[in-house]
This record gives C-alpha cells, sequence and structure tokens, in this order.
C-alpha cells in the first residue's frame, strides 16, 4: 500500500484518531463516528484547502455556509499567507523513539521553519471558549503528537466559527508558557497511550482493509523507518 493522502487512513500506522480509538477501548467507550460532522469537516476541509480540486460536495451538505467559513479563514492575514505558502493535507510518517511504533499524521498546512497550522470548526463564540473546546477535544494531544514526530517548532490552531459572524480565531501554543503547558499536557497524554498500546494487541478500525490491500514488501519498506525521521 503507498502511503499517499487517499491510502492514509487505512495505512498501518498509529494517528492521534487511533489513539483516540484506543483510549475509549480502554474506558470501554463505544468508538461512535460522528458521521455528519465528519462529513462537514471533510467538505469544510476540501473547501479551504483543496477549493479546485473537483470533488463534488455532497447535496445535504450546507455548501453556502461553509464557503462563508472558507472565506473567513482567507480574510485574514496569517490565513491567507499560510494557504498561499503551506503544503496542504501532506501525510507524513515517523516512529516513536520510545514505543518503537510506527506512527502517521496528516497536516492540514505545512510551512518553511517548522510551523504546522491545523484549521478546526468550532461552535465557540468567544476566544476563551475556543481555548476550553481545545481541551475539551484534546487538541493538546495532537499537537504535542505532531510537533514531536515531526520535529516541528511552532504549531497554530485556527478556529472558524461555524455560524456567523464567522470569527477566526488564533492560538498559538508553542508561544508561550500557557500553550507550552499545553503542549506538555498532551505529551503526556499521546505518550502514555503509546506505552500502553505497545503492549496491547489492539489494533484500530481504520486499518480493517489494510492488510487485504498490502503488498508483501511493505514490511520491508516500514522496518526502514527509524526514530526522529519524518517520511513525507
Amino acid at each position: 500500500m503507498l502511503f499517499q493522502p487517499a491510502t492514509y487512513r487505512a495505512y498501518p500506522a498509529i494517528s492521534n484518531s487511533d489513539l483516540t480509538e484506543f483510549e475509549r477501548f480502554l474506558t470501554a467507550t463505544p468508538n461512535k463516528t460522528p458521521v455528519a460532522a465528519y462529513a462537514e469537516g471533510s467538505a469544510f476541509h476540501q473547501l479551504v484547502l483543496e477549493p479546485r480540486c473537483g470533488r463534488p460536495i455532497p447535496a445535504d451538505i450546507d455548501r453556502e455556509r461553509l464557503t462563508k467559513m472558507a472565506t473567513a479563514v482567507r480574510a485574514t492575514r496569517f490565513g491567507r499567507w499560510a494557504l498561499q505558502w503551506g503544503q496542504k493535507e501532506q501525510p507524513h510518517l515517523f516512529r516513536d523513539p520510545e514505543t518503537g511504533l510506527l506512527c502517521k499524521c496528516q497536516t492540514d498546512l505545512r510551512l518553511r521553519h517548522g510551523l504546522i497550522v491545523d484549521i478546526k470548526t468550532t461552535r465557540a463564540r468567544t476566544y476563551q471558549q475556543f481555548l476550553e473546546c481545545c481541551e475539551l477535544y484534546q487538541y493538546d494531544r495532537q499537537t504535542a503528537f505532531y510537533l514531536d514526530g515531526l520535529n516541528a517548532k511552532r504549531f497554530v490552531l485556527l478556529g472558524v466559527q461555524k455560524t456567523a459572524p464567522f470569527q477566526v480565531f488564533y492560538f498559538e501554543p508553542t508561544a508561550d508558557a500557557m500553550g507550552n503547558a499545553f503542549i506538555e499536557q498532551g505529551r503526556e497524554r499521546y505518550k502514555r497511550l503509546l506505552a500502553l498500546l505497545a503492549k496491547s494487541s489492539f489494533q484500530p478500525s481504520s486499518w480493517a482493509t489494510a492488510a487485504a490491500s498490502t503488498p508483501r514488501y511493505r514490511n520491508a519498506i516500514v522496518d526502514n523507518v527509524v526514530p526522529n525521521r519524518v517520511y513525507v
């Protein structure tokens, strides 16, 4: 199986989403996928990151509202700059040095000098509420996982409101002490889960179709992935 955006989900490496599923497994919490929210999020990311890709937007998606959200991101100076110069939706492989587990992530935007930008949709009405959402949805764990896995220097979370007035919130955890505490909290979370996962036989549900479509030579490729090196 080639490691590319189309096969990212099924590729047998641990993602941040897989860690969420594993955490639910540990706590006996049903792993329910919010289908409607996922479809809307995918459509929004297409409109903001790949507006010219040509893939059809499902008819039941409110395209007009999502277009306004995407426009709001581009209307900000930082958003416009990041979208102009960033590499979009790039998948990456890396090996966790402590457990030896092969891991993966897919960045919304990756720019020079070690900057990663992740775009979130939010129901938050204020900046403080957005920060609370970052805690609630464990964006701290994602931030640390991406920073460590890609040896990145900066991470920015852009949150765009799902409803008018479509404000855009900018949170850079790598910028100050408060953000560093946020990152360290997330680092402890992902490291704990990886350590437990390394001792478990758990397999993410997204890998279900991977085995049948993975050629024999995949293991040789994976075994050559070394710690602290990023594969794009």
